[in-house]
């Protein structure tokens, strides 16, 4: 152990180092060591800004402007276009008006009936004509018949005889049925050609071609008339071949060029091979 004269500092050899006191004192007294005192370092370290030092603010270059927060906003201005982009987009003040372009019409098919004997198209593709109309009267059931009927050609009820007349076109008649076959034609043609080869169908008349027949059926076989509401038949053939039954029963064989009527229900049979019989729509 060593100490100072002065009673300064002694050094104090220990165990593992020295430890170093203030001032030993001898006697009774106890040893007492005081380590120098040092300053107390806190582990939470918070930087505290001088007072004398302003804010940083960003640098602004003369053509920026910041805007006063205390200033109310201003509106905006309106989009202006441009006046190279103007010459571009818009047509000069000076510029003619154009008419736009008129909407084309849309596209029809002509009407075409074309004549079995020929003709100009123009002519064939004119409107149908109106046709003849006829005077009739109507039964309870609303049918339509001749004013001198007494009873109904269809439903055979009484007909008045103040009963009002009407103005009509030709009226559908009914049908004329090929017996044995499917066949079956509407009687509303002022004009029917019937036989092995007719012809051609038209406004006014209507072509019935007979298939699978014999050479005893005519190209032109028979010919019926309609008017009003009778119907009569005539033989076009030449051969005497055409007969016609009405609901009598009586068979009358047609001379050529004489017209006979045929009745409801009534028949005409063709060379004894095809017969045709008027059917109504009862």
């Amino acid at each position: 152990m060593s100490t100072s004269d002065s009673g300064g500092e002694i050094g104090l050899p220990l165990q593992g180092g020295i430890v170093r006191a203030g001032r030993i004192e001898c006697g009774a007294a106890a040893l007492t060591a005081q380590p120098s005192a040092r300053p107390r370092v806190s582990h939470s370290v918070v930087p505290v800004m001088p007072a004398n030092i302003p804010p940083v603010r960003p640098e602004v270059s003369s053509t920026q402007q910041w805007a006063d927060p205390e200033e109310p906003l201003k509106k905006a201005e309106p989009f202006k276009i441009p006046d190279q982009l103007r010459e571009q987009l818009l047509p000069p003040p000076d510029a003619p008006n154009v008419r736009p372009a008129p909407r084309a019409e849309p596209f029809r098919l002509p009407d075409l009936n074309i004549s079995p004997h020929g003709g100009d198209t123009e002519r064939s593709s004119r409107s149908k004509p109106e046709g003849k109309r006829f005077v009739a009267i109507q039964c309870p059931k609303l049918h339509l018949n001749e004013p001198a009927a007494p009873a109904c050609r269809i439903c055979y009820l009484p007909l008045e005889l103040d009963a009002p007349q009407l103005e009509t076109l030709q009226p559908a008649l009914g049908w004329l049925q090929r017996a044995g076959t499917s066949e079956r034609w509407e009687v509303v043609n002022p004009v029917i050609l019937i036989g092995r080869a007719p012809g051609f169908s038209a406004v006014d008349r209507l072509a019935l071609t007979l298939s699978g027949v014999s050479a005893a059926i005519a190209d032109l076989h028979v010919e019926a008339r309609l008017s009003g509401f009778r119907m009569e038949v005539m033989d076009r053939s030449g051969r005497r071949g055409t007969h016609v039954i009405n609901p009598d029963g009586r068979k009358v064989r047609l001379e050529p060029g004489a017209p006979i009527r045929l009745r409801e229900t009534g028949s005409i049979v063709l060379a004894d091979e095809v017969t045709l019989t008027f059917e109504v729509d009862r």
